[in-house]
């Protein structure tokens, strides 16, 4: 059974909450009665795969990817650090 607690009593319940997650219970953390987050056992045994997550959120239409790439690459330029050229702008 999922457990929810409005972000009031969480911050005043956090230790209790995460005793529940421990025990692989899901929490549900609510704003003025709708669901804003949900806490779940953190699985250190799973590999986390941002293509995977990236498409995950794309189906559910929580991301939408750009059309084109918007960062423009130079090939063999090479561009010195902010640190040098803000010591070259000083000379």
């Amino acid at each position: 059974m999922e457990k929810q607690y409005s972000i009031y009593d969480a911050k005043a319940k956090l230790s209790e909450i995460i005793r529940l997650v421990k025990q692989n219970r899901r929490v549900t953390i609510t704003e003025r009665g709708e669901p804003v987050a949900l806490v779940i056992m953190y699985n250190t045994e799973e590999k986390f795969n941002s293509d995977e997550r990236l498409k995950e959120l794309e189906h559910n239409g929580i991301l939408v990817r750009a059309k084109k790439n918007i960062f423009k690459t130079f090939k063999g330029v090479k561009k010195n650090g902010g640190l040098e050229r803000f010591i070259a702008s000083r000379d």
